[in-house]
C-alpha cells in the first residue's frame, strides 16, 4: 500500500518541494529581521531534504538524511560519500 502512495504522491511531493524552495527564496528580500530569514532559510532547506526525499531512489533519500543531519550546529565534517570528504 505504502510503495503506490508514495508514487502517486510524487509530483505533489516535488511540486511542494519546489514551491517551498523558491517561496522561501524570494519572499524574505525585503526582512531586517534576523529571525525571520533564518526561518525562510529553514523552510528553503527543508525544501531540498523533500526533494531528495521525493526522489525515492536510495541515492536521494541519503543526500537527505546527510543534508538534514548536517545543518545542524554541531555536524562533523567527516562524513564521507564516495571516498570524498563533506
Amino acid at each position: 500500500m505504502l510503495p503506490e502512495a508514495a508514487h502517486i504522491l510524487q509530483p505533489f511531493l516535488v511540486f511542494l518541494a519546489l514551491f517551498g524552495m523558491l517561496y522561501a527564496a524570494c519572499w524574505p528580500g525585503g526582512q531586517s529581521d534576523l529571525k525571520a530569514m533564518v526561518a525562510y532559510s529553514s523552510i528553503s532547506h527543508m525544501g531540498i531534504v523533500l526533494l531528495g526525499i521525493a526522489t525515492l531512489n536510495e541515492v536521494g533519500i541519503t543526500g537527505a538524511v546527510i543534508a538534514n543531519d548536517c545543518s545542524r550546529p554541531d555536524c562533523r565534517s567527516d562524513v564521507s560519500a564516495g571516498g570524498a570528504t563533506l
